[in-house]
């Protein structure tokens, strides 16, 4: 049941013309500068495209299964799917790597918004293989591929917000990945190495980051040793785990043991505000080190039912941490952890009881300006869960608005390549989706209540943050969601709904918008 909206108001309609005629107006003094675009349809070759194009320019894929592997050939190019991983698929079918970057691309050699499927390799990654260079892939799944030295993915890429899952590694490390990439709002799930170590991630040969992600679900099987289920750190490299999700990862060996059901770690591997839990080994010989094995760094985890035995061996260095049966070192403690869910698709954020809150290191900050909380996520009074990580369109005129995974508080706009450079705005609604607000001719499907009034204050007001701008090159944006400490606890419990509405600045007309996103809530 909801709990009654507090009286905040109502928002008239001459707030919301007075705030997109200012927006407007400051918009036509600035001009949108486009690259040369070439569009793609289903039947046509990306590789096609790719080879006809220049640096600079955006290659425009239009939703449907494409049936080839692709070469960027160094090229600094955008190659998008204007539709969203969810409709756009390359497919290898078998035949090798479904992408290559094995020409000194650099960050701004792009892919966005694709399913990458069906690769297979004898050697390197089966999805997508990154030799010698650094590319962006943001908004990517990369699925049901097998390699060796890499199941999904390997090499050096940037990732941002994508998923890697149910891949395979045969007979070598990293089911889901092999390199030194940096990872942010990424999910590494699912993941297979067959007679390797690293059965979601195997970080070798340089610096690797794993910024605000999940890596669960993973596993090892027939290991020679098993090391690492979660991720496995060789001694080449030098890796930060921060704010990242290691859960329910396992390692099976052989005579010869399992070691590290999350982490297998090295002294050049540090793992800060992470939650390591549920993770298992499973061996004919020794094992050793359910959570983590070796001498990582470890400071602001949460470490918890991983079994069998001791979670930590290997000689880790840990403070300021939560570890079940203690551990030495400055400001260990031994507590529940008292997570909001720690169920079949757990949210691993903290109860308002939890001993993790200001338990940190003091010298470190959470967002809020407040002492380090220990775990993934810090505690926040109020926050948005949504069972919905990502909406497909439903029709041409519409988009897709998100929850980032883990219920962070970043929601996320995407309307298509089409609508590049529109003005948007976010609204959000108490009342649900009817009967909604009449701008140009369009619907968006809120109620203006009282809710309305406080996140349109302004771009940056209490409730949504930046909820006002313009679309990217892709059409997408995000809005941050958050209400500060102690900010109308009756809210609680509540069920809010939000849309994003974009308008064309050379028409002044709507010209699209988002289904509503259901966001629940939470203390």
């Amino acid at each position: 049941m909801k709990n009654s909206t507090p009286s905040l108001g109502t928002c008239p309609r001459a707030t919301l013309k007075a705030t997109f005629h200012a927006l407007f107006a400051a918009a036509l003094l600035g001009p949108l500068a486009l690259a040369t675009d070439i569009p793609v349809a289903p039947g046509q070759s990306i590789q096609a495209a790719i080879d006809a194009s220049a640096n600079g320019d955006r290659i425009l894929v239009q939703p449907g299964t494409y049936l080839e592997t692709i070469d960027f050939a160094g090229k600094a190019i955008d190659v998008v799917g204007v539709g969203g991983a969810g409709l756009t698929t390359l497919d290898g079918q078998a035949s090798g790597p479904v992408v290559r970057f094995a020409n000194a691309e650099g960050t701004d050699s792009l892919l966005r918004g694709f399913t990458v499927r069906g690769g297979a390799a004898a050697i390197g990654a089966g999805g997508i293989a990154v030799s010698g260079a650094t590319p962006t892939i943001e908004d990517c799944v990369v699925r049901n591929n097998s390699g060796k030295f890499g199941g999904g993915v390997s090499g050096t890429p940037v990732m941002r917000r994508c998923v890697i899952r149910n891949n395979t590694a045969s007979l070598s490390h990293g089911g889901g990945l092999y390199g030194a990439p940096q990872l942010v709002e990424c999910i590494v799930a699912d993941n297979t190495a067959t007679g390797g170590d690293g059965g979601g991630l195997y970080l070798t040969g340089g610096s690797a980051s794993i910024i605000d992600s999940v890596v669960v679900s993973n596993r090892i099987v027939f290991g020679d040793p098993a090391k690492g289920a979660g991720l496995a750190v060789h001694s080449s490299a030098t890796v930060l785990v921060r704010g990242t999700v290691i859960a329910n990862n396992q390692g099976a060996g052989n005579i010869f043991g399992a070691y590290g059901g999350a982490v297998w770690g090295t002294s050049s591997t540090t793992l800060e505000n992470c939650t390591i839990v549920g993770n298992t080994l499973v061996s004919g010989g020794n094992t050793q080190g359910a959570a983590i094995y070796g001498a990582a760094t470890v400071r602001n985890c949460i470490v918890r039912d991983n079994t069998p035995g001791a979670p930590l061996d290997g000689s880790p260095t840990v403070t300021w941490s939560n570890v079940e049966g203690g551990s030495t070192g400055a400001g260990n403690f031994d507590a529940p952890p008292r997570f909001v869910d720690q169920s079949v698709g757990a949210d691993y954020h903290l109860r308002s009881n939890s001993s993790c809150i200001d338990a940190g290191d003091p010298t470190l900050f959470d967002p809020d300006g407040s002492r380090s909380d220990v775990g993934a996520f810090p505690f926040a009074t109020l926050y948005a869960r949504s069972n919905v990580l990502e909406s497909q369109w439903d029709a041409p005129s519409h988009g897709a608005i998100s929850l980032a995974c883990g219920g962070r508080q970043v929601m996320r706009i995407g309307l298509g390549a089409a609508r590049a450079g529109n003005l948007f705005f976010v609204l959000g609604s108490f009342s649900g989706t009817a009967p909604g607000v009449s701008l140009g001719g369009s619907v968006l499907p809120l109620v203006a209540d009282a809710y309305t009034t406080l996140t349109l204050q302004g771009p940056g007001s209490v409730g949504l943050l930046d909820s006002i701008g313009f679309l990217d090159a892709s059409g997408a944006a995000e809005v941050r969601f958050g209400l500060p400490p102690g900010l109308f606890p009756q809210l609680v419990g509540s069920t809010v709904h939000h849309a994003a509405l974009s308008i064309d600045l050379g028409t002044a007309t709507v010209g699209a918008t988002t289904d509503a996103l259901a966001l629940e809530l939470v203390l």
